[in-house]
Formats: structure tokens, C-alpha cells, sequence
């Protein structure tokens, strides 16, 4: 009996303890008792969640607006969530208004004034967190088609604030040459008197060649690159630094630059030093600093894909974060330096490259490369003696995964990724500051050490991949820098498409025997980089500063190169002040690199360009054409960037 009393209490036992769990986790308990989140907020049980009104309340949520379960600014988006899928407008459970900072969620009509507010209402936004709230070429506050005209309605070929094209029907204003005298539409064409004319004729005498025009694409885009894609050379697209917020900071053109459109993209693109390339099959890639890709990571070098031409944008991947693996010239394997140890910037100035040629064996290749910081010296702390060591990563599939890079020099920003139409790949590296301390000795020897009093480590360096960037020989010295021609940092590299043993390096250079101006010169190889030409001097005038020269090459062989010019400048110093004015300046090569043409004038303003935040332009080749694109400020006092692409046609 005694054991049958002692297991029909056990039984009893267990069955009440059941019934208790039961009432624990049934309907109607009291979730603000129970250690959970319930819902979402980062904030448990009462006290601390402001939707618990005591420790019997079986809800988390309460009445205050970033806390209720409701959508009360009707957006999409409920509440505030710890893991970021809640309201954009909430910056906490607190918060009493779901109503955010952002322009697509502020309640106001922002930036197209086409009486519509915010997400879902306005056409513009894609989602509550998108910064810009345009729609269209006829809503983006941009001059589409270049006839001085802006959106509907003061623009005559927009119908309404959705139109998509401010492209008209008059032949003044419809994007074709009626007269057949190279002169497209108002203002260009000097038969034009306005937009709605409906007749270019009588044709005019076309302009000397080349000739110049210039395009404005959009505001907040400092440091613009280009490209052309090579599969659709009427398909271009400009890269910048969007505002805070924006998702998408990219440009495209589907009529060779004369009209512009904005990329819609549903994942976050906004961050620094932007990069943009098309690859073989004319998908474009997109690349910056991301500080909001991963909340662990501080900072990471991430690339978004469009495979619309630039219209869209729908994936982005990590191709530098700090699982990525770092095969260093010593043998060893490394890792950026971690959040916890960080004192110094982690990553910088990365680049972007693509493989442009269906026929190369790496056509799918696509490459990323930046200024990593190591713990070189293995003492557990990245601390301002750190060197920026330049890696490389690649993709060879598109983009959506990313293979363990390799470390290659230390020293000056490499400017570019220069691919060639057999999948070899090019870095060069100008001149090089002094090692830091912490850096180990088989970094300590550079390679165009020079016997100038002037220049112990000035000269250009060459790196060389051709297995498709899976491993780069040892860096040759290109040239040596001597007293007459000192290098100053920036080298970049361009590679003939239809030539792959034409390769071609143009950098910035003090001259110490005929004054201290900055000037631009060009060395070329026609052996696939194994010897090199003496320098060249792609510039015209001695009296004043040039800088961040860069080059690209067409396919039928004309080198282009464009950089920053002080010619017209308030000061001819190359000082990178807040106040110097500046212009872009272009020249081109017939024959090789042997000579250069007269420089054009590529800007129409001089302006402020150069400086933080608006570091350097781009230019990109395309048949007879040149592309520059570049960001200019308005006045000495203001920090906004306008972005412009300037058009160079040859006969």
C-alpha cells in the first residue's frame, strides 16, 4: 500500500506540475513575466518594456505608437524591432511617433514637390527607408535630356509627374541629329531656339573635333565613376556618394548619355569611395565602404549586382569582411583587424574590376581591392602604427561568392584593377611613404628605390596576374623615379581591348629640375608589361598643378586620359584646399602613347572639385567616344557635390 500511496503521489505531483506548465505557456499568460523579448523590441517583461503595465499583462505591447502593433503612419512597417524590420521611424519602443527623418517617411513632400508624401504614396520611394522620394525623369529634379528644363511641368516633354522620359516629340528636344550636323537638340544645336522647336535645320558647321558637352546628372554624388557596359555601349552608368539614407546612389543611360535615370534597388547601397563596372555580359556591379551590412562588421567593402542594365539592383554580397583570408608575401594567412582592437581606420579606398571580354578564359571574374589594416606586428592591438597593406579578393561567379585574397604592398593608393581582353590583370602603385613601425621587414624593401637625394622610394611599381587575380607575381619596377621626373602617388593602369600587349600607366609628377609643378605623364609597354617606354608628358601647360590623372583606352586603340587642372584656378598650387578652384582637363593619344593632343577643357565651370569627400573622376572609353564624369561644388562655402558626365566625340 505504502508503494502504491507513494506513486499515486508522484502521479499526482507530475500531473499538477504539468497542468502548471500548461497554464505558463497557454493563451492569456502573462508575457510580461515570462524572460522573454515577445515582441522583438530588445526590452523583457515589466518593467523595462513600456508595453507591460504590470507582470500580469499577457501582451508586451502597449499604446505608444512604436510599441502598439499598429502601422500608424501606413508605410508597411510596424514598431520598432531590434533586428531592423520594424519602422524605419522608430528609434526605440519609446519613441511616440512612427514618423522618421528619412524622406520617404517624414510626412512631408520632399525634393519632386508632386504633392505626394512618403511610401507607399509617392511613386518615388521604394520603401520607408528611402532617402529620395523621385519618380521618374519627370519627378527626379534632374535635366534629363539636357534643354535646360526641369520635370513636369515646367519640361515640355513630360506629361505628367510619372512620365518616365522628359524626352519630347519636337525635333529640338526628341535626342536625334535632324540636320545630320553632329548637333543634338536645345541647347546644343545653334538652330534651336528652345525645346519646342520643331525643326534643327538649316544644318550648322560642326565644331573642330573633338567636341565637348556637358551633361548634369544629379546632386549628392561626389567622386562619380563610370562605365560603359561592353555589350550595349549605349548603356553607361555613373556611380556616387548618395545622401545619408539613399539606396541608391547610381545613374544609368540607355541612350549613350543623353538622358539619365536613376537605379531603384531593394537593398542598401549608400556608402564611400563608390566603384561601378559592367562585366562580359553586361551585368553591372556596384561597390563601396558599408557600414551597414553586417551590425558586427564596422566597416566592409560590399558589391550590389544589377542584371537590368543598371535599372535595378537586387543582390549584394561581403567581398571584404574580416572572415576574408589574406595570403601575405611571407606565406602566412591574415585576417583584418577586429572591431575590439580597432584604433585606426580598418579599410580603405577599395576599387572595383571586371573581366570585359567573352573571350577571356575569366570572363566571369569580377575583383575588389582596398587598403586593409593588419595587426602586423602580432601584439593583439591595431594601433595607429598599423600599415594599410593594398589586397585583392575575386569572384569568379558573378559576384555571388568571393575567394581568400592575397596582401600585396605596402604603400601608395593603386588607383584601379586594369584588366586585359585575355583575363590578365594590372596593379600599379606610385610612390611610397615610409614604413611604419610595425611593419615587418619583408615589407620594408620597396621596389624602385632610387638613388635621387630626392626620391628614395619614388617610382612606379607593377604587379601582374595571369592566372585571372588567383596570384600575382612579385612587383617589377616600371620606373625608377629619378631628380628630373618624381612621382607623387597616384599611377593607373590601362589595357588596350583590342591589343592585350598594349598596356599603358599614367600618373602625377613633380618636376625638381624645371619647377615644382605637378605634372601628367604616360609610360607604355608593348609586351604585356615586361618593358616599359621613358615617360611622356600627356599635358600641356608648365605653369601650374594637375593631379589624380587617370586613363582608359577604346577599342580602336585611342588612349584617353582626363584629370583635376589649376590652369584657371584662384591658385595654381595643388593644395587641396576648401577654397581652390579647379577644372577637368582631357587629352588623347593616336599613336600609341607616343604623343598627345592640345587638352580640352572637359568642364564648363571652374569650380571646387578635388577634396575630402570628392577625391577623384572617372573615364571610360567607348568607339569614338570619351566619357568624364566628376562632381563639382557650387561656391567656395558649400560642401555639395554636383555630379557630371562631360561627352567627348571624336570624328
Amino acid at each position: 500500500m505504502k508503494g502504491l500511496a507513494k506513486t499515486g503521489f508522484i502521479g499526482i505531483l507530475v500531473a499538477v506540475l504539468l497542468l502548471s506548465a500548461t497554464a505558463v505557456y497557454a493563451p492569456g499568460a502573462a508575457l510580461c513575466n515570462d524572460g522573454n523579448d515577445n515582441d522583438g523590441d530588445g526590452l523583457t517583461d515589466y518593467p523595462t518594456d513600456p508595453g507591460c503595465s504590470s507582470r500580469k499583462d499577457t501582451t508586451e505591447t502597449g499604446t505608444i505608437a512604436c510599441d502598439n502593433n499598429a502601422d500608424d503612419d501606413s508605410d508597411g512597417k510596424t514598431d520598432y524591432k531590434l533586428n531592423g524590420s520594424g519602422d524605419p521611424g522608430c528609434t526605440g519602443a519609446s519613441d511616440t511617433n512612427e514618423r522618421g527623418t528619412l524622406l520617404c517617411d517624414n510626412g512631408a513632400d520632399d525634393a519632386d514637390a508632386d504633392s505626394l508624401s512618403d511610401y507607399p504614396n509617392d511613386l518615388g520611394c521604394t520603401g520607408p527607408s528611402d532617402n529620395i522620394e523621385v519618380n521618374g525623369q519627370c519627378d527626379d529634379l534632374m535635366d534629363n535630356d539636357g534643354d535646360t528644363l526641369t520635370d513636369y511641368s515646367s519640361d515640355p516633354g513630360c506629361a505628367s509627374y510619372s512620365d518616365a522620359s522628359e524626352r519630347g516629340t519636337a525635333q529640338c528636344d526628341d535626342g536625334l541629329d535632324n540636320d545630320a550636323d553632329n548637333w543634338v537638340d536645345y541647347p546644343d544645336d545653334p538652330s534651336c531656339a528652345s525645346a519646342t522647336d520643331n525643326d534643327e535645320s538649316p544644318a550648322d558647321t560642326p565644331a573642330s573635333p573633338p567636341q565637348t558637352s556637358q551633361k548634369y546628372i544629379y546632386l549628392y554624388a561626389g567622386e562619380p565613376d563610370i562605365d560603359v557596359n561592353p555589350a550595349d555601349p549605349a548603356n553607361l552608368a555613373v556611380s556616387g556618394i548618395g545622401p545619408t539614407g539613399s539606396t541608391t546612389p547610381v545613374f544609368y543611360t540607355l541612350d549613350g548619355g543623353i538622358t539619365w535615370n536613376r537605379s531603384k534597388s531593394n537593398v542598401y547601397m549608400g556608402g564611400s569611395d563608390p566603384n561601378i563596372n559592367y562585366d562580359a555580359h553586361g551585368n553591372l556591379y556596384y561597390s563601396t565602404i558599408d557600414t551597414f551590412f553586417d551590425p558586427n562588421d564596422h566597416e566592409v567593402i560590399s558589391v550590389s549586382k544589377s542584371v537590368n542594365k543598371g535599372a535595378n539592383f537586387t543582390s549584394k554580397t561581403a567581398a571584404i569582411n574580416r572572415t576574408t583570408i589574406f595570403r601575405m608575401p611571407d606565406g602566412s594567412n591574415r585576417t583584418m583587424c577586429p572591431d575590439s582592437n580597432l584604433t585606426v581606420a580598418d579599410v580603405d579606398y577599395p576599387k572595383l574590376g571586371a573581366d570585359r571580354f567573352i573571350g577571356s578564359p575569366h570572363a566571369s571574374n569580377v575583383y575588389v581591392m582596398a587598403k586593409v589594416t593588419y595587426d602586423m606586428n602580432n601584439n593583439s592591438q591595431c594601433d595607429g602604427n598599423e600599415p594599410f597593406i593594398t589586397s585583392i579578393v575575386r569572384s569568379a561567379d558573378g559576384g555571388a561568392t568571393w575567394k581568400d585574397g592575397q596582401s600585396i604592398s605596402i604603400g601608395a593608393f593603386m588607383e584601379n584593377i586594369g584588366v586585359g581582353p585575355t583575363g590578365n590583370v594590372y596593379l600599379a602603385l606610385g610612390s611610397s611613404p615610409a614604413t611604419p613601425s610595425d611593419a615587418p621587414p619583408q615589407y620594408g624593401t620597396y621596389i624602385c628605390n632610387s638613388s635621387s637625394p630626392y626620391s628614395p622610394n619614388n617610382g612606379i611599381a607593377l604587379w601582374k596576374s595571369t592566372d585571372g587575380g588567383a596570384h600575382f607575381g612579385n612587383g617589377t619596377c616600371i620606373y625608377p623615379a629619378n631628380a628630373s621626373i618624381l612621382t607623387r602617388g597616384p599611377a593607373m593602369v590601362g589595357v588596350d581591348p583590342s591589343n592585350a600587349n598594349n598596356v599603358y600607366v599614367i600618373f602625377d609628377a613633380y618636376l625638381i629640375l624645371n619647377g615644382s609643378y605637378i605634372r601628367v605623364y604616360s609610360i607604355k609597354s608593348t609586351d604585356g608589361g615586361a618593358t616599359w617606354s621613358s615617360p611622356v608628358l600627356v599635358d600641356d601647360n608648365a605653369t601650374s598643378d594637375k593631379s589624380r590623372a587617370r586613363i582608359s583606352v577604346s577599342g580602336n586603340g585611342r588612349v584617353d586620359a582626363a584629370w583635376f587642372d589649376y590652369r584657371n584656378s584662384n591658385s595654381t598650387d595643388h593644395k587641396r584646399s576648401s577654397v581652390n578652384t579647379m577644372d577637368i582637363y582631357y587629352s588623347y593619344s593616336l599613336d600609341g602613347g607616343n604623343t598627345w593632343a592640345a587638352n580640352v577643357r572637359a568642364s564648363n565651370v571652374t569650380a571646387r572639385y578635388e577634396g575630402v569627400g570628392n577625391d577623384y573622376i572617372g573615364i571610360v572609353s567607348s568607339g569614338k567616344k570619351a566619357y568624364v564624369s566628376y562632381a563639382q561644388k557650387t561656391n567656395t562655402s558649400s560642401n555639395n557635390d554636383y555630379a557630371y558626365v562631360s561627352t567627348i566625340q571624336h570624328p
